[in-house]
């Protein structure tokens, strides 16, 4: 297994990294600029595709490989035309947000969006809701502090859900797009919060921990440490699966609350780890 940064840029809050298999290209989003990149492998470089007024929460790939950002005033797609990434004029489904912004997102087998929505104060006023064809969004869940990654089981029968403040992962029973019988199958308890996550093809968890610059592998069905990756940052913030045999992870980090001299030369940098254990390819949205 191989850790290294790719490309010499780095970023105040980089986030929700997602692959596409297509382009042989990872994407993420700059949280607070409204920005989004990309890191094609073939090309080995990063790139600002698309600029915006927004602060992008998150964002998810509709099944036609365009991107559906989500934003302080809802969902808006974006249309790739030749090299080109285009804003749509009007949202697809407008949300407006006041004192809280979108944080992750993900898409459900039947391409549901489960969006996470946190407080700018971080009170426990945060909630997980759905977007869905021809229906009104709804919430899931609510009395979320800081909601972050999700992932499903490869059977889709569970659903896991991080609550960061909280230092918790949670697995819920997952049909149709509704949840039931939370548990906890993993609670932090060192000084660092579980933040952006992803599942393997073993159905492990994997989750960055922000503030202590380290990736762990978790068993799912028993919440146990299975391995620990250390990095040169201390922001870690998401990561997910890519490369042809799905087993390269790009992991995005942040500088966004560090002070100078906590900073180091790697802290908001991109991570490609290769060599590592199989993923899955995450879903893609159908609405």
């Amino acid at each position: 297994m191989v850790v290294k940064s790719v490309g010499e840029k780095t970023f105040e809050l980089a986030e929700n990294p997602l692959w596409l298999e297509s382009e042989n290209t990872f994407f993420w989003v700059d949280i607070e600029q409204g920005n989004i990149y990309r890191y094609c492998l073939d090309i080995a470089k990063i790139e600002c595709i698309l600029s915006t007024q927004y602060r992008i929460g998150a964002f998810v790939f509709h099944e036609n490989d365009n991107l559906i950002l989500l934003t302080e005033k809802g969902l808006i797609r974006v249309r790739k035309e030749g090299e080109k990434y285009l804003l749509d004029s009007d949202f697809y489904f407008y949300y407006p947000l006041k004192n809280e912004r979108f944080n992750d997102a993900i898409c459900d087998q039947r391409g549901r969006i489960i969006a996470g929505i946190k407080r700018d104060d971080n009170s426990d006023k945060g909630r997980l809701v759905v977007f869905e064809s021809d229906k009104e969004p709804r919430i899931l869940q609510k009395g979320i502090q800081i909601s972050n990654g999700m992932g499903f089981s490869k059977d889709n029968k569970y659903f896991y859900h991080t609550d960061s403040l909280k230092k918790e992962i949670y697995r819920y029973n997952y049909n149709e797009g509704t949840i039931s019988n939370k548990k906890i199958v993993y609670k932090h308890e060192s000084s660092g919060v579980p933040d952006g996550m992803t599942i393997d093809n073993e159905d492990n968890i994997l989750t960055c921990i922000w503030g202590e610059g380290k990736l762990l592998k978790i068993f799912s069905n028993e919440g146990k440490i299975a391995n620990v990756i250390y990095l040169p940052c201390k922001l870690c913030s998401s990561l997910t699966f890519g490369g042809d045999d799905l087993n390269k992870i790009l992991l995005t980090s942040a500088n966004i609350s560090l002070e100078v001299d906590e900073k180091t030369k790697y802290d908001g940098s991109i991570f490609l780890i290769e060599d590592f254990d199989q993923g899955k390819i995450e879903y893609k949205a159908k609405i």
